[in-house]
């Protein structure tokens, strides 16, 4: 649904996909490349992790020892 919708020309500021899906999307041109973001990717997936995860769930995970969310 969401690959129709960026094929469509719609506006989106996040989008999670499949790398497959992805690389159609830019072959396509409907997204751009960034150079050097696969070295980047498990750095960028762990941000996003600590953003949604709650602070209540943050601080018992720090409590604990715990990284907030997984490490890749």
């Amino acid at each position: 649904m969401l690959k129709r919708q960026i094929e469509a020309g719609e506006p989106f500021d996040l989008a999670i996909m499949t790398a497959a899906v992805t690389d159609e999307l830019i072959k396509q041109g409907r997204l751009v490349a960034a150079v050097g973001s696969q070295a980047r990717e498990p750095a960028i997936a762990n941000e996003l992790l600590r953003f949604l995860t709650p602070p209540a769930t943050a601080s018992v995970d720090k409590a604990k020892g715990l990284e907030p969310g997984p490490t890749f």
